[in-house]
């Protein structure tokens, strides 16, 4: 056997182990190149050993029969290159790679940057994490700064107590697989003292066994988030005027009072529903910036009275309410609204102005009975409301009783709606006369209300509910026309009485309908009856919503020949200034000055000082409330010129008025 023929045989397995390796092992290019160019070293090596054998003439050039130089050559040539140009690949490939990464590497150091994230990196399993230099000023530390280490501890230790406990659990939770991603949000101390809020996002690394190795994450500054959801939470929850906790925050107090009661059936609370009393009267007459700091005054007067148990909140308006809790002794309630009542009845002073108001108060006390927390508030806002109708500046606990009268106070409202289409409403007259002659002047004007399964309903129980709902415009302007309408008759039946002439109330609300002259003018009119057989009784609380308006619908009026009287002269705080202001014709006293005229230990005083000044300032006075021999005698000694009242008739359908005009003779002023 030649060696050519065996060098021939080894080149043809070394080539055919090249050809199989190429075309059947997915090679990459750097084996593939490595391949190559060992084939070539090898050719290599076999040409210079051949060439070298024949040289010491170990073999002779016959045996190198089958074996070409120049090919041999050539075929090292090729595989040198090809190597050459797979290892330049190879090459280049690296270097794009390597830009590449330093690329996104810039970019995500920029996007870091910009977006102000710090950036960590923990070794798990040597338990050391890399801090970038944003996270560290983050905290207010330089980068060199060796208080921040590569310890863990560098972060848990400034983590706020009170936020340790739900970061290790988070952290827990993702390391051991239960969450894909790592996020919380917690406080970091500062390095000034003050903690800041941060927001973490990370994700771990696993290896094959499924145990973390590293944990990868950032962190962000986001205090001023923070900051700006906590002003929107906390005006949420509470009032902007009074700082105080509003109704929401209110109830969600009140819901966690009720889940203890549920609980502990000793759990007594109780609910306080506070309403100033005369606050719209002092709002509209001062001003609303004089409301505000009367509102502002009375929620630090109520701070100050707060005890342990107690919250004070600000449902709205001139409305207050104090929730106690862990009550041992309902009778300690019941004082304390007291103190309340008497704290709050203090004058204030306030922008030059003394101010003094008072407070109804409603007392409700939880009972197993109510199925939800807010039926505490209800009953306490209806108890309030019994503490207003039993003349304020005082407290009511609630009853069952009055659960009741709400229910039908509700019924009526629905009802009033539809009293005037349904023919319900009725004019009751009652006769005024004159103390001096006996003789009748004129009539009152008042409203009943006939309902059909109620039976007949008397003002005082639903006119406040038609003054609150506004029903009182419609049926205040139903009286007005049916009252004129009525007189009309009446004049033209009886023509010698002359000097007849109908009162009508008005509300506040009608005074202060723009229209409201335009009204009476039109009433007028449909009606045929002239002005002066008109009597218009305005309360003081109506004259002074706006002053310069009502005194252009007086002179309005006045120039419309009716006549304008002030109910309930003496009981407001400044009725004298009315008198001298207003061009009124006559004025009302109040009953509750009457009735004690036939009291020995009352003095006539008050009454007499009224009706002197009326009969200075020449405008009639009239009496209300009149029910026994002794008033009349006593009005008529103090020069009163006309009264009514029980003593002389009640009030009367119109149908008996007709006969009653027949038999007496009229007189006017």
């Amino acid at each position: 056997m030649t060696v050519s023929f065996v060098l021939s045989i080894s080149i043809l397995l070394q080539g055919t182990a090249a050809v199989l390796a190429l075309l059947i092992i997915p090679l990459s290019r750097k084996a593939l190149a490595w391949i190559l160019l060992s084939i070539a070293f090898f050719l290599m090596t076999v040409r210079r050993l051949i060439s070298l054998l024949t040289q010491e003439n170990i073999i002779s050039s016959d045996m190198l029969v089958y074996v070409d130089p120049e090919w041999v050559a050539l075929g090292i040539s090729v595989l040198m290159v090809a190597g050459v140009y797979h290892v330049r690949y190879i090459f280049q490939k690296r270097n794009q790679a390597e830009d590449k990464l330093r690329g996104s590497e810039d970019r995500y150091a920029l996007v870091c940057q910009g977006a102000n994230d710090g950036i960590w990196d923990w070794d798990i399993a040597a338990n050391k994490i890399y801090y970038s230099p944003r996270w560290k000023s983050m905290l207010g530390y330089e980068d060199t700064d060796r208080h921040i280490g590569d310890q863990p501890s560098s972060w848990f230790e400034r983590v706020h107590t009170a936020d340790r406990d739900e970061l290790n659990n988070r952290l827990t939770r993702h390391l051991k697989g239960q969450s894909t991603h790592f996020r919380h949000e917690y406080r970091m101390l500062h390095k000034d003292g003050h903690y800041l809020w941060v927001a973490n996002r990370a994700m771990a690394i696993w290896d094959s066994d499924g145990n973390p190795t590293r944990l990868v994450g950032s962190q962000n500054d986001i205090t001023d988030r923070k900051l700006v959801e906590e002003q929107i939470l906390h005006e949420a929850y509470h009032d902007e005027l009074t700082g105080l906790p509003n109704r929401a925050s209110f109830l969600e107090l009140l819901e966690q009072a009720a889940e203890k009661a549920e609980d502990d059936s000793t759990y007594l609370y109780a609910v306080l529903f506070l309403d100033l009393d005369r606050f719209k009267v002092i709002n509209n007459s001062l001003g609303h910036s004089i409301g505000d700091r009367l509102i502002v005054a009375v929620a630090d007067m109520l701070r100050g009275l707060e005890r342990e148990s107690m919250k004070v909140a600000r449902l709205g308006g001139d409305e207050f309410i104090i929730l106690i809790t862990n009550i041992g002794d309902r009778d300690e309630i019941e004082q304390y609204a007291d103190e309340v009542r008497i704290a709050l009845a203090q004058p204030m002073e306030l922008d030059g102005y003394e101010v003094q108001t008072t407070v109804s108060i409603g007392i409700a006390f939880s009972s197993i009975y109510r199925d939800l927390p807010e039926h505490i508030l209800r009953d306490a806002d209806t108890a309030m409301y019994q503490a207003k109708e039993n003349g304020k500046d005082c407290y009511e606990v609630f009853n069952d009783t009055m659960h009741d009268d709400a229910v039908l106070r509700l019924e009526m409202e629905s009802c009033l709606r539809y009293a005037i289409e349904r023919n319900e409403l009725e004019i009751h007259y009652q006769p005024i006369v004159s103390l001096k002659t006996g003789r009748l002047s004129g009539f009152e004007a008042l409203l009943r209300w006939n309902h059909p399964e109620m039976g007949l309903i008397m003002p005082d129980r639903f006119i406040p509910i038609a003054e609150e709902t506004g029903l009182i415009i419609p049926i205040g302007e139903w009286v007005l026309r049916n009252s004129c309408k009525q007189v009309q008759l009446w004049l033209q039946e009886v023509p010698e009485a002359e000097g007849l002439a109908v009162s009508v109330n008005i509300s506040s609300l009608q005074f202060s309908q723009k229209d409201f002259v335009a009204r009476i003018i039109n009433i007028l009119q449909e009606s045929g009856l002239q002005g002066h057989h008109l009597r218009l009784e305005i309360t003081e609380t109506a004259l002074i919503r706006n002053v310069e308006s009502a005194m252009n619908i007086f002179r309005q009026l006045h120039k419309a020949g009716v006549l304008l009287y002030l109910d309930d002269f003496g009981t407001g705080y400044s009725s004298l200034s009315y008198l001298v202001r207003f061009p009124l014709d006559g004025l009302k006293i109040d009953r509750s000055f009457i009735q004690a005229l036939d009291s020995t230990n009352e003095r006539p005083e008050i009454v007499s000082a009224i009706i002197d000044l009326a009969n200075k300032l020449e405008i009639d006075v009239v009496a209300e409330g009149v029910e026994g021999v002794a008033q009349s005698e006593r009005l008529h000694l103090l020069n009163c010129e006309h009264a009514q009242g029980y003593y002389f008739s009640k009030p009367i359908p119109d149908v008996q008025v007709t006969g009653m005009i027949a038999d007496h003779r009229f007189t006017g002023r």
